[in-house]
């Protein structure tokens, strides 16, 4: 059977993805035009009652922040033209958003009406003061505590702050399958990592955060170094056919006898040890005994002794 033909003047409808209704569900019920930090605090309070959150937060400049949120929100206006970019934020355009864009489950919506009730009359620094007052973790990077509204706050904040376990140089292995930007560099953050080896050999992702730019980018606002060492990566070729733990056993068995060949790449992750202390080797599998970054922590711990961590 032939699908129907599309009539002059109709359009396709746009199908969005669940959060993306969330963020515009929230920015309509705050009355269609909202600041980004607003907008990212109300998020973030709705966020807080859903067993699987809409979007994950991590400490940024003036507390919880989403990356993913942001680029949503630019999305909606780049390629949907459901919001128009303001000065400070985002609004509505009514005439490209329909009624069916702001449905949310029945649970959604009384959790939305319940954080305006509790939330939507506060002004933007009262609503900034109140994320921080319940939710410090994520004032631990802001660069409002230096005011004196916040000045109450501020040893609860430090209190927060994670530090780092010893003076030694320790070698932490990172993968973010499974994983939202933020959660991935909250990880890092919690274990006071200063600097992010990326070892793919094509640092790319279909992902959001995880390409070479974005992930260099989100890491430099999160205040760690990344570099990028594609030479320790695996080519795409050799890894299209795995399909079982033998293939992968055979796989890392050829991967361990080039690594005599790599030696220019195993001296950055040394040289980046020295001049950074906390250093993390990233690739995409969650498990280091997937992955090669497994077998390059255990190379640099027989060359230099140094400390391995798995996250």
């Amino acid at each position: 059977m032939k699908p129907p033909e599309k009539r002059a003047g109709m359009t396709a409808p746009r199908i969005l993805y669940y959060r993306r209704r969330v963020l515009l569900a929230v920015l309509e019920r705050d009355g269609g035009r909202t600041g980004k930090i607003r907008l990212q605090k109300l998020l973030f309070l709705f966020t807080r009652g859903q067993e699987q959150p809409s979007y994950h937060f991590l400490p940024y400049k003036y507390g919880c922040y989403s990356f993913q949120a942001e680029q949503d929100a630019q999305v909606l206006v780049a390629r949907h033209g459901m919001l128009t970019a303001t000065a400070r934020g985002y609004s509505l355009n009514e005439k490209h958003v329909r009624k069916e864009h702001f449905q949310l489950t029945k649970a959604d919506q009384e959790r939305l009406e319940n954080v305006f009730r509790q939330y939507g009359h506060l002004r933007d620094n009262e609503l900034i003061y109140e994320t921080y007052e319940q939710y410090p973790w994520y004032a631990i990077h802001s660069e409002l505590l230096g005011k004196p509204r916040f000045a109450g706050l501020r040893e609860r904040v430090e209190r927060e702050r994670p530090r780092a376990d010893g003076e030694n140089p320790v070698l932490y292995t990172t993968g973010y399958e499974g994983d939202s930007i933020e959660c991935y560099m909250t990880r890092l953050m919690e274990n006071c990592v200063s600097a992010l080896l990326d070892v793919r050999h094509n640092p790319f992702s279909m992902k959001y955060g995880f390409s070479r730019k974005q992930l260099q980018h989100i890491a430099g606002e999160c205040k760690i170094r990344y570099l990028s060492v594609p030479e320790l990566g695996i080519e795409k070729d050799q890894r299209r056919s795995l399909a079982s733990r033998a293939d992968y056993r055979a796989l890392f068995a050829q991967y361990r006898k080039s690594l005599a060949h790599r030696e220019e790449g195993l001296r950055r992750i040394e040289k980046a040890l020295l001049e950074h202390s906390r250093v993390a080797l990233t690739c995409f599998e969650k498990s280091h005994e997937m992955c090669h970054r497994g077998m390059l922590a255990r190379e640099i711990h027989k060359r230099c002794g140094v400390l391995v961590k798995h996250l």
